[in-house]
């Protein structure tokens, strides 16, 4: 029986989890790259506004009974 198999049995984990310890880089995870697409800052800003204000011109229309649930 490996040292690691009787390890892994010691602290009941799978073998799987102490090789993976054992990488030097374990446990590091490499920074995600931006996507090309991916909204900036000025865009995001503008699209938090536009939803903001929508949900406030819903809110306004409840309280005059103006919105009303399409189902039947």
């Amino acid at each position: 029986m490996s040292a690691v198999t009787e390890l892994a049995e010691a602290f009941s984990l799978p073998r799987s989890t102490f090789y993976r310890w054992s990488k030097p880089d374990a446990g590091r995870r490499q920074p995600r790259p931006t996507p090309a697409r991916a909204l900036s800052r000025k865009e995001r800003s503008r699209v938090y506004e536009v939803l903001c204000s929508e949900r406030t011109m819903y809110r306004d229309l409840a309280k005059q009974d103006s919105v009303r649930e399409r189902r039947r």
